[in-house]
């Protein structure tokens, strides 16, 4: 009997499906140098950089001591909930140093945790090449890089890891961290816990809205102990609310004015809308009209697709891009950034993934306080309408792009016989 066995010539599809299962050279460079990059950004940058505790960090700090040692830190305007004392407690025992390397450690383990947990799933859902490169995506950006004191910025990576935690069939745990990440920041918070109740991820949300109102209430309880009332409590924090979010003379003009050399530190296009002409209120209503109608399609696609994470996507960079927040809280653009990964339309890499890329560092905020001198940048053409909102420029696009992304396959659904 003849033996052909040596002469057995692989068929081309079976050719493929070898060389697929690998990655090139040039692949394996791109990967190794996106997570070089990356373990930079989420792990030294925190500890070298930051020596010692940031100003939005000893805010907190010093607020939180108060609260605990019986002092009211409501007299005034204070846009956070009680529930950010009970969860920083801890600090109440220790220096400022101490509890600030405390709060970076903790911030790169929730990284590290979201790595690890999301690493397989996409691993699996996009093979090898992409599914490193998605992973590398999201720890790029400038929110997962735990460098600032500010809530924000362990709340938005808290919650990107309840997605993740979600994904991997752990709702319970989910929810504990999206509560968590909800006490710790509200404002950024309570939306996902919405679309996460709207959508197929209900255990998770009632488990992180029953988690977020526990501590709260007994922040609330503390405070009322120590003779702050409920009412007085909440008449503070709409007030913080109304002076942070530049609704009132003051607040607009410490932050969001066209005149604020500092103003591209913040992720709104408020100050882009004063540059062109608009008064302070004309800015702030444009504004609230453009996320009213991305609030709106988001529950819209949460109660009709059942899809946390399209109506996350689509929310994230209109929050952004029309309330006050800075490049500590841009953890959320994980959302489209991993829709447009997984999406097999190739314009979304374009429109949703590349420009995320701005957000890798906040390239005008290291301009102003590294490089040049603020006085000097704020006379430049090219640096007021090119360099400094540049970064808005791409969330404008993300916006638009993620919206008609998202309608397109609802259609596709909502079309199925």
């Amino acid at each position: 009997m003849c033996d052909h066995t040596n002469n057995f010539v692989p068929s081309r599809e079976m050719v493929m499906i070898e060389n697929s299962s690998g990655l090139s050279k040039s692949q394996k460079v791109a990967i190794f140098a996106a997570f070089i990059v990356a373990f930079a950004l989420v792990v030294l940058r925190p500890l070298l950089l930051k020596a010692g505790p940031s100003g939005d960090f000893m805010t907190i700090f010093r607020q939180t001591r108060a609260f605990w040692e019986g002092e009211s830190v409501y007299r005034g305007g204070n846009p956070y909930l009680p529930g950010i004392y009970v969860l920083m407690a801890y600090q109440v025992f220790l220096d400022p140093r101490t509890a600030w390397l405390i709060w970076r450690f903790l911030g790169i383990a929730l990284v590290g945790t979201l790595a690890w947990i999301l690493h397989p799933l996409l691993k699996r859902e996009l093979g090898n090449w992409k599914g490193n490169l998605a992973l590398a995506n999201v720890l790029l950006l400038s929110g997962m890089s735990p460098w600032s004191g500010n809530p924000g910025n362990l709340a938005g990576i808290m919650i990107v890891l309840a997605y993740a935690l979600m994904s991997a069939t752990s709702p319970f745990m989910a929810g504990v961290i999206l509560g968590l990440a909800t006490a710790l920041k509200y404002s950024l918070g309570l939306p996902f816990i919405v679309f996460a109740l709207l959508g197929k991820r209900k255990r998770a949300g009632f488990v992180a809205l029953s988690t977020f109102l526990i501590i709260t209430m007994l922040g609330v309880m503390v405070a009322w102990a120590h003779g702050t009332s409920p009412d007085a409590l909440l008449r503070s924090v709409a007030f913080g609310i109304q002076h942070v979010g530049g609704y009132e003379h003051s607040g607009f003009t410490r932050w969001f004015t066209s005149e604020n050399p500092y103003r591209f530190q913040l992720t709104t296009i408020v100050p882009l809308l004063h540059s062109l002409g608009l008064s302070g209120s004309e800015a702030n209503l444009c504004c609230l009209a453009l996320l009213a109608m991305g609030v709106v399609l988001s529950l819209a696609i949460a109660l009709r697709t059942g899809s946390f994470l399209s109506a996350a996507a689509v929310f994230s960079p209109f929050f952004l891009m029309c309330t006050y927040h800075r490049f500590y809280d841009t953890a959320i653009l994980a959302f489209p950034v991993l829709l447009g990964w997984k999406t097999d339309d190739a314009r979304a890499h374009w429109w949703l993934i590349v420009p995320s890329m701005t957000f890798f560092l906040s390239i005008s905020n290291i301009l102003q306080t590294r490089v040049l001198h603020a006085g000097f940048l704020s006379k430049s053409w090219l640096w007021n309408w090119v360099i400094g909102p540049h970064h808005w420029y791409a969330l404008i696009v993300m916006s638009l792009s993620v919206s008609v992304l998202v309608l397109r396959k609802a259609g596709r659904m909502l079309a199925r016989p």
